[in-house]
This record gives structure tokens, sequence and C-alpha cells, in this order.
């Protein structure tokens, strides 16, 4: 980091962009599914540098479909004294490329980056791309506030509690940690108000378009332990109050008139007194006449009385991560549940009238065809309206990237490229039994043999972005032409 003291003023805050990259469409990049969601994560921030005097600009290239040119030429005409991007693993580069294009145009501009990928890997992300000036990793709202703070002092910022710097020899120092935030009602609400709120489109809906969807998180943190999940918010489960909750749904409802708000807790029926407490709070005001909600759970917390009782506050989804459909290797990966429980987590979320979509898994650790084939069958045998079948990806910060780092459990780690770390499509991971391209074809007859049924076809269209299955299929091409390749050799 520079000093603040050479770019500013006494008491003058800076102007700060918040830009989420631009999309580069090639034969490895993930695919998402159909929905298109405010970022959470940057409403936050954004809003915590705005509370502490900043003037922000937020910039969402893949909401707003703007290119590397339209982000520069809002760059320029803002001319932000602080730039800051947001990125997830499979991000990484893009973000850099977005950052490498600004210093040409303002070489004195301070570039920060934030977002799961760094939160991982602080030290080796400066590293890998030296044009950031620092990291913020973490919780980062208490961060971006004394951020401002010093500089509106023009004090030095490069022992920063939650950031990584860079120093003036060219070496990356990583601060301590910061403690994530207690008390979450202390926060600022999502800055929504700087984001393109009309451009989203909707979770599971066949005219998503038609959708206004926002994120709200009730709460932080997630207790459980499984080996794929990266932990950004931490261990420790951390509730808003419930009138907390209420005031932002109804400043977000008189205010940016949402249809659909998609809840990113990890798991919303962990307290089902206050799950109980919040729903009926939602129904009294009658919020639900208005707004359509979505959370995710876990199987082993499902009951049915909370569901019809999540129904009439306008739950209209929930979903689960189930992950296999072997309880070897549920037990392997750190679920903790038994098949079961996930078998009647998906009957009484059905009955209830709620849409119950899961999420599976294949490539697991120890994972074998037989055990693939299991869960393609399980999933069926459930018979929930949704589901989607994700490949494992060894994600910087998870059990999984030491395991595929040592050869342990079977696995083979192919590649520490980014671009290639996705769920969807990628190439970062097989196993020693499994080589990707057999992967990828039981990945695609999962799908095959759970839409192409009768009652299911058409939900694929409220789940997939149509858009994206060329990308699908050129990825997919291109694998099925390496392997073939490998073969001859």
């Amino acid at each position: 980091m520079t000093d603040p003291e050479k770019q500013t003023g006494p008491e003058r805050a800076p102007r700060v962009m918040v830009v989420i990259p631009p999309t580069r469409l090639h034969r490895n990049r993930d695919i998402g599914f159909k929905e298109l969601l405010p970022h959470i994560g940057v409403a936050y921030v954004s809003a915590a540098f705005e509370s502490a005097g900043a003037q922000v600009r937020v910039v969402d290239s893949v909401a707003e479909r703007l290119d590397l040119d339209a982000v520069m030429s809002r760059f320029r005409e803002f001319r932000p004294d602080v730039l800051g991007l947001t990125a997830s693993t499979y991000q990484a580069h893009e973000a850099a490329g977005v950052a490498q294009a600004a210093r040409r145009v303002a070489p004195g501009v301070r570039i920060l980056l934030g977002g799961y990928h760094v939160s991982a890997l602080p030290q080796r992300t400066l590293e890998e791309f030296p044009v950031y000036d620092a990291a913020m990793y973490g919780e980062a709202e208490a961060t971006a506030i004394e951020f401002v703070d010093r500089w509106k002092r023009g004090a030095p910022a490069d022992d920063l509690p939650g950031t990584a710097v860079r120093n003036a020899d060219g070496t990356v120092t990583v601060n301590p940690t910061r403690p994530a935030p207690s008390d979450l009602d202390a926060l600022p609400f999502p800055a929504f108000h700087l984001m393109p709120v009309d451009r989203y489109r909707g979770f599971y809906s066949m005219r998503a378009s038609h959708e206004r969807p926002l994120t709200m998180c009730t709460a932080r943190g997630c207790p459980f332990h499984c080996i794929f999940c990266f932990k950004s918010t931490g261990s420790k489960y951390r509730m808003r109050s419930v009138d907390n909750v209420m005031q932002e749904l109804e400043r977000n409802e008189a205010q940016f008139r949402p249809t659909q708000i998609v809840f990113t807790d990890e798991i919303f029926t962990f307290d089902k007194a206050r799950t109980h407490d919040l729903c009926e709070r939602i129904i009294r005001a009658g919020i639900h006449e208005r707004i359509h909600w979505i959370c995710q759970d876990r199987v082993d917390l499902a009951d049915f009385d909370t569901l019809k009782l999540m129904k009439r506050a306008g739950c209209t989804t929930v979903s689960y991560g189930i992950e296999s459909g072997s309880q070897d290797i549920i037990s392997s990966i750190r679920k903790n549940f038994k098949l079961e429980q996930a078998r009647e987590a998906i009957r009484i979320t059905k009955q209830a009238g709620i849409w119950a979509d899961t999420n599976f898994i294949i490539g697991h650790p120890g994972e074998t065809r037989d055990t693939i084939r299991q869960t393609i069958d399980f999933c069926i045998s459930l018979d929930p309206d949704s589901t989607s079948f994700a490949i494992l990806c060894p994600f910087p910060g998870t059990e999984v990237a030491r395991m595929a780092a040592a050869g342990e459990g079977g696995l083979r780690l192919l590649s520490e490229d980014w671009t290639t770390y996705g769920k969807q499509v990628g190439e970062a991971l097989e196993l020693e039994n499994l080589p990707r391209p057999v992967l990828e074809r039981y990945h695609r007859l999962a799908y095959m043999r759970f839409y192409l049924r009768r009652g299911k076809w058409l939900n694929l269209f409220r789940v997939v972005n149509m858009r994206a299955v060329p990308i699908y299929a050129w990825h997919s091409a291109a694998v099925l032409v390496k392997s073939l390749f490998a073969r001859r050799k």
C-alpha cells in the first residue's frame, strides 16, 4: 500500500469504485444457472465504505453486460481514488484484467481485491497478481470503515487488520485477521441503491427476467465442516435480530419493490424459534402477499411444522445440499446425516407445497463408478422438483484442496489455473480411478437421467440459463477430443 498522505488532503474521503468484473467466455469458463442476483458481499462492503463517508460507485459488469472497454469508460468518468474488485476463484484472472487496465489509465489509483478467492489465499494472490496494492480478506465491513477513516486522517493503512498489503520492495505482508463482527445488527444495510436492481434475474422461475430479486443475509457462519466448502464467514453461527431483519425487509420493499428475496444464509432454520418468529412477523406485516422468498437448509433440520409456516410466510423454494447417494461418501465428506433424513426432508417439503431443490456432487474422495450411480439413482428416487449436479472442485481453503495437493483420497490435481476451477465446467480435478472425461460423462448422464423424464424436463428451464448450453457443449466436445488423443499416445 502507498501512504494515503501522498494522495489525500485532511478530511477528504476517497472516491471508491467497486467492480464486479466482466465475464470472458471460453470453453473452460464455469457456467452458472438461470439466476443473476445482487452480490450481497459487494452490497455490504459498499454500504460500509459509504457509511464512513466515501463517495461510492458500484459497477456490476455481469448484470449490465459490460465488457472491459465499457468498465474503463466508467472508470475514466468517475476518476476514483480507490478501485475495489471482487472475485471468486474462477474470476481471479478476469478481476486482474480490470485492475491492469485501470493501472494503465491511472497509475496512481489504489487497487484493492476482496472476495472468496483472496480470503482463502491472501498472500499467494497478491504474489501472483502484482497489480494489486492490497487485499481485504474475510468479512470486510469494519476493514472498509477503518480504511476510509485512516484515509481521511492521512494515516498509513499498512498495518490495517484484515488486509494483506504490498510493501515498497514488492513483498507481501498479511496483517492479523480482523475478528468477525459479532453484532450483525450494527452493520449498515446493503447498498442496493448503488446497484442495477432492475437488471437481475430471479431463481426457479420460467419467467426469471420478470422477477425483481434481492439478496438478504439474516445470519452468517456455518458450524458444520463439509470438506468441499470454504467458510468465508467462519464456523461461528451469528444471527441478526428479527427486528433488524424486518427493518431491512420493509426498507427493501419500500425502496426497491422486489418480488423475490433470496436468503443467502447457509442454514436458514438453524434456530427454529427464530425462524418461526421471523415467519410470523412477515405474515403479520403482509409482506408474504407481495414478496416470495427462497432459502437453503440442511435435510437433518427439516420439519413439517416449520415448512408449513415458511410456506404461509411466502417461501416458495428450499434448496438442500445432499451431495451424494452413498452413505459412506456422506460420512467421509462430513455431511453427517442419514440418507433417510434426506428422503424425508424432500417428502415433507413437497407436502408443504414448497419447491424442493437438491444439489449433488460427483467426484468425491473415494468415489467410484458404483457410488456415482448410487447418487444418480438416489436423486431420481427422491424426486425433487429440481436438482443440480456439480463435479468436485478443489477450491482454495478447503480440505479437498489440501487432499488433492497431497494426492489423498484418490484425488489428482490437474491444474492450478484458476480459470479451470468450475463446478459445472472446468478441469481442475479428477480421481485416479475416474479420469476427467469419465467424470464429465457421468455428469452429463446425471442431468439427462433426471430431467429427461415425464414431468421434469420443463423444470430444466426454471434453473438453466439456456445461453450457457453452447459453452457446456463446447467444453464437453473439447474434453472428448482431448481424451481421444490421449488414448492414442
